[in-house]
């Protein structure tokens, strides 16, 4: 984890009977998002460079962005707790609309305060979304298979991801901007149609600040979160950045990150099996050292045709990280007294690495060299997992 940076698959909460009768429609709205937010997610950083915001003030976009999602997340589950997650997620829905409007404007007034908004409200929508979904399926994944059940959580929307930045690159290089998020608007609302055939009432998760309050007992975890989403991010969002830097033009670009979405893909829906075979903290360690090297060599090829390849071959050894450790995430979060809690902790943490990443590349002054080696050792971390 845009993330998509965070895929989702609702598919998984067979544990509860409302959800087991409901599963068709939260699955078909699940995998119609992704479609949308896989065209949009790889593509508006690029966009911005690609009409004349500077790379300065497209970071600066992340930062706000992402950060606003950390902060905001507690609002969020607030939120979910007062009016349902089912509401939620209809209801967040017109204002990601209109934030891509204002997006879309950008293109004909470059207004650093309608962009900066935009951020914002993005992130706000984001961390609604995400607070509901992590609270469905930390509660409803079920004791056993944990780790192939977590894989299908992170694996099958990858099957939208997979054409969605094939399909926004060619669009966009054949037809224009204004065309490309058109149709995602289209396909947001489209989303939202399954939703209305839902029958009865979704969750009302209760949330209080009861990790907060003891984050002493938290601060181990804390500082891997920190790591997982620093690193999550350098593939997710800065690696199509750094590959459209050095001149792919953008259907190209998107025709590598569907490759890379479904070499992830594959690998995904076979790693979890394997992680309840031989144990979450053994494949970690092994995905650590994996992607330890591979991030190390895409610093040092970072200006190559090389780096290319890399994106790849890292796509399949990130998910060595990806399965077990969002499997460890989804029984820590079962413990708590409330899963929401637990969430929210999650989330804010990982923004907090996010928004770290975006510092760093303001601070390094855009040497994304050096950015590719603190990914390198922000994987190193998890060998002490």
């Amino acid at each position: 984890m845009f993330l998509s940076l965070h895929p989702t698959d609702l598919h998984n909460l067979a544990g509860s009977r409302l959800l087991k009768e409901e599963r068709k429609e939260l699955y078909l709205h699940i995998l119609i998002r992704s479609l949308a937010v896989s065209l949009l997610t790889f593509f508006v950083p690029v966009y911005l460079l690609k009409i004349g915001f500077s790379l300065s003030q497209t970071i600066i976009y992340l930062l706000l962005n992402w950060g606003t999602f950390g902060l905001f997340s507690p609002f969020a589950a607030k939120i979910v707790e007062r009016f349902g997650i089912k509401e939620m997620l209809i209801a967040r829905v017109p204002l990601l609309v209109f934030v891509l409007m204002a997006i879309t404007l950008l293109e004909y007034n470059h207004s650093l305060i309608m962009l900066y908004i935009a951020a914002v409200l993005f992130g706000v929508t984001s961390s609604v979304y995400w607070v509901s979904v992590g609270d469905l399926f930390a509660k409803f994944v079920g004791k056993k298979h944990k780790g192939e059940r977590t894989s299908k959580f992170l694996g099958f929307p990858r099957l939208a991801e997979i054409l969605g930045p094939f399909i926004g690159g060619f669009i966009a290089f054949q037809f224009g901007w204004t065309s490309l998020f058109v149709i995602i608007t289209f396909v947001l609302f489209l989303s939202i149609v399954p939703l209305f055939f839902l029958k009865g009432e979704m969750d009302h998760p209760k949330f209080s600040f009861s990790v907060f309050k003891h984050f002493k007992n938290y601060f181990r975890e804390f500082r891997f979160l920190v790591a997982y989403g620093f690193r999550r991010h350098i593939l997710a969002v800065l690696l199509p950045i750094v590959i459209f830097l050095n001149n792919i033009n953008i259907f190209n670009l998107g025709i590598l990150m569907s490759l890379v979405s479904l070499v992830n893909f594959l690998f995904t829906m076979k790693i979890g099996k394997i992680t309840d075979g031989f144990g979450i903290r053994r494949v970690v360690r092994l995905g650590a050292l994996s992607c330890m090297i591979i991030s190390a060599l895409m610093g040092y090829y970072v200006k190559s045709p090389l780096l290319m390849v890399l994106s790849v071959v890292l796509g399949f050894l990130t998910v060595l990280i990806d399965v077990p450790y969002e499997t460890y995430l989804v029984v820590r979060s079962k413990q708590t007294k409330s899963p929401m809690d637990y969430v929210v902790f999650k989330e804010v943490s990982l923004s907090i690495g996010r928004v770290l990443l975006y510092v760093l590349v303001l601070i390094l002054s855009y040497k994304f060299d050096v950015i590719f080696y603190l990914g390198s050792l922000a994987s190193l971390i998890f060998v002490l997992f």
